[in-house]
């Protein structure tokens, strides 16, 4: 009897185990997706300008700035989002252009600088940039770090365009150890899209007035003498105007967040739950 209470122990023991451990990584994928920014970093990055709103054909820069906080720091990446819902995206980027002023002072090196239309509905614009100064940067003001170039194709399906961060791909590394310390960035740019339509009206007058007067004299004793006299007066006028007006408006918002697959809270205490009961019923068994 003692051995068959020692396995059903030993049972227990082992279910206790697997469920603790199984807590603990269903903790880690719902962490994993928010673990490149956090809430309690000291650093931000930020779009300007935040609104907009632009024709179709029309072309916009959206400018990317960040701001250590006062930390040192060794690198800084970030990735920006937009929905389309076209074939190919009708509002198009351009690569990124990296600041003049952060180049220029030889501490950085940019290696990417991409734009890529995924197969998910969504254009991902990247940008990394790392700081080869022993002492790395800090600055406790806004630095420039790139500038993109948007051009409106024609009217896109998500209309307005709301331009974000991803958190998970956004990272300011602190030089002293490696750490992340970028506030998840809550930084967007919301922009308006309209396709013009043309009326034109065209009005036009004009006004021609003649007049034609030919006297002749003549007498027996001199030369015939004609005098003929003419005026013509033409005027016209034309005037014609072309007054576009037209707009359209869609709403739409980014893709929500994913849900996070796999056991949640509430699922792993009933199977501890019911684990615990087979258990319980099996000792209880063994011992009558």
């Amino acid at each position: 009897m003692s051995k068959k209470i020692i396995i059903a122990g030993i049972i227990l023991i082992v279910l206790l185990i697997g469920l603790i451990a199984g807590l603990i990584l269903v903790r880690q994928r719902q962490d994993i997706r928010k673990k490149a920014s956090t809430p309690t970093g000291i650093a931000t990055i930020n779009l300007s300008p935040a609104s907009g709103s632009h024709g179709v054909g029309e072309s916009f820069e959206v400018n990317v700035s960040f701001n250590p906080g006062g930390i040192a720091i060794s690198a800084v990446a970030a990735r920006l989002v937009y929905p389309y819902g076209e074939a190919s995206p009708a509002l198009s980027a351009v690569t990124p252009v990296i600041s003049s002023a952060l180049l220029s002072t030889g501490d950085w090196t940019c290696p990417i600088k991409t734009v890529t239309a995924g197969v998910t509905g969504l254009v991902e614009i990247d940008i990394s940039c790392i700081n080869t100064n022993p002492d790395g940067y800090a600055s406790s003001t806004d630095t420039p770090l790139a500038t993109i170039t948007f051009t409106v194709d024609s009217l896109p399906t998500n209309n307005p365009t709301s331009i974000s961060f991803a958190p998970a791909e956004s990272i300011i590394t602190q030089k002293s150890d490696g750490s992340d310390i970028l506030l998840t960035p809550a930084s967007t740019g919301v922009y308006t899209f309209t396709a013009p339509t043309a009326t034109a009206t065209a009005t036009a007058t004009a006004t021609a007035t003649a007049t034609a007067t030919a006297t002749a004299s003549g007498s027996p004793t001199s030369s015939p003498t004609t005098a003929p006299t003419a005026t013509a007066t033409a005027t016209a006028t034309a005037k014609a105007t072309a007054t576009p007006t037209g707009s359209a408006t869609v709403t739409a918002t980014l893709p929500p967040d994913v849900p996070v697959t796999g056991l949640t809270l509430p699922t792993i205490i009933g199977l501890f739950v019911g684990f615990s009961m087979l258990t319980l019923s099996a000792f209880l068994a063994l011992k009558h």
